[in-house]
Parts: structure tokens; sequence; C-alpha cells
């Protein structure tokens, strides 16, 4: 019987009597001694001082860069929360505003015009919600929906990042045409199941 891991690590008399008799273990203490000779032998490494400090700096500076990218996030959040806000109540003082026709002595601006497209907008919007609880089941109707979304996405940003009131007409008039769109369609969907 050879002699195990450790009796071959820490050798005591019992050990060095089984040596005398057991090449293959005197073979292993050989090989662990010269490993040990090999190992006194590397250099002894020093750890950098400056090494921590460096990774403290480099922490800290990737902290601060999260935190400023956070704070950017949190910020448009909020742009877009009071930008949501405005427009809730533009509509709500639009709603209570009578309407102003074309043969009106007060000539109508494009903040006029963009005004009372957003309320008309709000207003096909309110319809629509009405009529179609049910029928957002017809393909026709939920590709108009996700193209609404996208018209939707495209006004956050343009308000978001201050876009001229062309451009904001442009995508408000395209939300028109899309919600008056859903509306015929849910209208044909009630003829049809009629």
């Amino acid at each position: 019987m050879h002699l195990n891991n450790e009796q071959l690590l820490e050798l005591d008399d019992t050990a060095k009597l089984h040596l005398i008799s057991c090449s293959d273990c005197r073979k292993k203490v050989k090989n662990i001694a010269n490993l040990r000779m090999g190992l006194t032998k590397l250099p002894v490494l020093k750890m950098p001082t400056n090494n921590w400090q460096q990774t403290k700096q480099a922490y800290l500076l990737q902290l601060k860069e999260q935190q400023a990218e956070k704070s950017k996030r949190e910020m448009k959040i909020w742009r877009a929360g009071a930008l949501s806000m405005a427009a809730s109540l533009l509509i709500v003082v639009l709603w209570g505003m009578p309407k102003l026709s074309v043969n009106s002595h007060m000539p109508l601006t494009k903040e006029t015009q963009l005004s009372q497209l957003i309320a008309h907008n709000q207003l096909l919007q309110q319809e629509f919600s009405q009529r179609a609880t049910a029928s957002l089941d017809n393909v026709y109707l939920v590709q108009l929906n996700d193209e609404l979304s996208k018209i939707d996405k495209a006004l956050q940003q343009a308000y978001a990042e201050s876009v001229g009131n062309k451009e904001k007409e442009q995508l408000w008039q395209q939300r028109h045409k899309i919600i008056g769109q859903m509306l015929l369609a849910t209208e044909q969907q009630k003829t049809i199941t009629i």
C-alpha cells in the first residue's frame, strides 16, 4: 500500500520506513522536493501601490458617467411628461373655446390651425375609443393602430426636439387621416356584422 498525499507532504517515521521499500513513493517525494525547490527560486513580486488608486479613480469616473446618463434619461421623462400635461391642458382649453370659422374677423394663424387640428384629433380619438371597444381583432384596424402608435411616437419626438410647426402639423394631419380610416373601418365592420 502506498502513502497518500498528506503523508507524502509531511513525512513521519512510518512514512520514512515505507519509502525504504517503495520506489513509487520515493519518486513522488523526489518530485515534491523538486517542485518546492523550484518555487523557492521564483522571484517575489510586489503588488504595485498606485494600481488601487487608478482602479478607484476609474470606478468613480464610470459611476459619475452612469449617474449623468441616468439624470439625462430622467430629464427626458420629465420633459415628455410636462409636454403631455401641456398638450392635455391645451386640449381642455381648446375644448371650451368657441369654434373659429373661416368667415371670422380674426385671421387664422399657423398656431391656431395647429391647435384646432390637435383638438379635432382628440375628438376623433374619443369617438374611436367609444366605438371600437371590441373591434381591434380586425387585422386592418390593428395595422392602423400600429401606424397611429408610430405617428404618436414621432409627435412626441417632434415636441421634445422643438421641431417647427409645419412638421408637427404634417404629423397631426397624418394622425387625423389614420383615425378617420379607423372610424370608417369600425363603421364598415358594424355594417358587415349586422
